[in-house]
């Protein structure tokens, strides 16, 4: 299942009527701000100094900065703080945050961030002339000011870029120089760095490697880091410091000798680059050819040799869950299964563990299957989400037909003949049946995509896993990264797991809630 419905009460914006503050740096910090009752901003001012905190399209926390005629936007964690919620820039000290961000960020990347801060504020100015008259020219400013620095910097986006300068750790500014003028888009910036820098098509790649003693091109630990890429006119490339402050950083799926090339390496694992490599390496000089052919294969080589393992954490209250390289396990860890946890998080994982059931007969998982099929307001004719849901409303139902369920949750590359796009989670009810021979078994009901109560592995068969050597049995929350490595994944747990993303103890009450609102909306489309 997809993630796109992330539940409405994790979500919703604290707009409180005490003093609130928004803290960008140690040195940029707005007390006082004002929270608006019925339009989802905060918004601070000190001498000519702005700052708005708003949600965009994905109910998401972003934040922007209007200082000095320049327009920051960044990413943005609300904290409670003695009653009062605070918002804090993810580069903050006090936050260590877990999503996942890109290691480099372009013009082009800013440009993207203020034009939909600029969008959601269109929708928040609507929203004041309705409820909060008395703020919109206020607002309507701070977006005047938003579309000008937008425009700024799409005039650097679409500005000419030579000459060219990489500034790297240990060999300081270099210039950079086209291989073959116009045909090949890689460009030298003296030793051991090179780019990519294709215009036309919007690729950007600091690319930096040493030599083995052979002579032959090899990622090493000690590749210089490329910092910033420099133009005529702009900073062209940045290494993005959020990016170190991320807990799911690509940095921790990548070999030890690719360190100081992370998006390198993903960038030579992603198909697509590798067909655009063949249409595009002919036109560049044969040696830069042959480098390039011997970084790829190392990626290949390096990432068979990795040990991926499963990790989960708990963050600033909540609970991730990937699977990273185990050499980048964090100290402390404790392994249960084929997960491991962090202290933290291995605490709350008791409360998700398969409940102790009564076996029941295979007719009665048979009424309670048709009784599931039969069951409305499902969205059936939606698979492509809003399993979580469905899943809920019949162990509730199960519930009341005096069953006890458990669910079981799969990740990795699921396919069905049911959905349409491959499915990085699924999830659905477990009942346990006797059988023939005293023993008792663990069938999956899930009328979305069978027709009769079946196994856990009949289940996972039925979704294109059936290669036993690359399932997982791990712990819950499963990892939605499983499809990104070749791997897939199993778990089972008791109803109170709710979402992968989002785990935490709700009530029934509020589960069934959830669930019902997330399947209204996918029925209406």
């Amino acid at each position: 299942m997809k993630t796109k419905y992330l539940l409405a009460l994790l979500l919703a914006l604290p707009l409180c009527s005490n003093a609130t503050s928004v803290i960008f740096s140690d040195e940029v910090r707005f007390d006082n701000c004002s929270t608006p009752e019925k339009v989802p901003i905060v918004y601070c001012k000190d001498g000519d100094d702005r700052a708005i905190i708003q949600l965009d399209e994905s109910n998401a926390l972003m934040g922007v900065v209007l200082r000095l005629r320049e327009a920051r936007p960044f990413s943005v964690r609300s904290v409670k703080e003695n009653g009062t919620t605070n918002y804090y820039n993810l580069l903050s000290g006090e936050i260590y945050e877990d999503i996942n961000l890109p290691e480099y960020e372009t013009p082009t990347t800013t440009l993207n961030k203020l034009i939909n801060h600029a969008n959601r504020l269109s929708s928040n100015i609507e929203a004041a002339k309705q409820d909060q008259p008395e703020i919109v020219s206020e607002l309507t400013a701070l977006q005047e000011l938003l579309v000008g620095n937008a425009r700024k910097f799409a005039g650097q986006v679409a500005g000419p870029r030579e000459p060219m300068f990489l500034f790297s750790k240990g060999n300081g500014y270099q210039e950079c120089e086209e291989l073959t003028y116009d045909t090949c888009p890689f460009m030298s910036c003296g030793d051991n760095h090179y780019l990519l820098f294709d215009r036309e098509k919007k690729l950007f790649l600091p690319i930096s490697y040493t030599r083995n003693s052979k002579g032959e091109a090899k990622f090493t630990k000690n590749d210089p880091e490329a910092l910033k890429v420099w133009g005529l006119l702009t900073t062209f490339i940045r290494y993005n410091e959020e990016y170190k402050h991320s807990r799911l950083t690509k940095a921790r799926k990548v070999p030890e000798n690719l360190q100081n090339n992370v998006t390198a390496y993903f960038t030579f694992q992603d198909p697509d680059f590798s067909d655009y490599l063949k249409e595009i390496i002919p036109n560049c000089p044969t040696k830069f050819k042959d480098d390039i052919i011997s970084l790829g294969v190392q990626t290949n080589e390096e990432r068979a040799a990795m040990q991926f393992v499963h990790l989960v954490e708990k963050v600033n209250a909540k609970i991730t869950s990937q699977y990273i390289n185990k050499a980048f396990l964090p100290a402390g860890i404790r392994r249960k299964g084929n997960s491991y946890y962090t202290h933290t998080a291995l605490e709350d994982m008791p409360k998700f563990e398969p409940g102790s059931v009564k076996a029941i007969s295979a007719n009665k998982a048979k009424t309670l299957f048709k009784k599931a099929k039969a069951m409305k307001n499902m969205a059936w004719s939606q698979p492509q989400d809003g399993a979580f849901a469905r899943t809920e409303l019949m162990v509730d139902m199960f519930e009341k037909e005096g069953v006890i369920a458990d669910k079981a949750w799969a990740s990795g590359f699921l396919k069905s003949k049911k959905n349409k796009i491959p499915w990085s989670y699924h999830v659905a009810p477990v009942v346990y049946v006797e059988g023939s021979s005293g023993n008792v078994d663990k069938m999956v009901i899930d009328p979305l995509i069978a027709d009769r109560p079946v196994t856990t592995l009949q289940w996972l068969s039925l979704m294109g896993i059936t290669n036993p050597d690359y399932l997982d049995n791990v712990g819950f929350p499963v990892p939605l990264d499983a499809m990104n490595i070749g791997r897939n994944t199993l778990s089972i747990t008791n109803r109170d797991a709710f979402h992968p993303t989002v785990v935490q103890n709700f009530s029934k009450e509020e589960r069934l809630e959830e669930a019902r609102r997330v399947l209204a909306n996918l029925e209406k489309g």
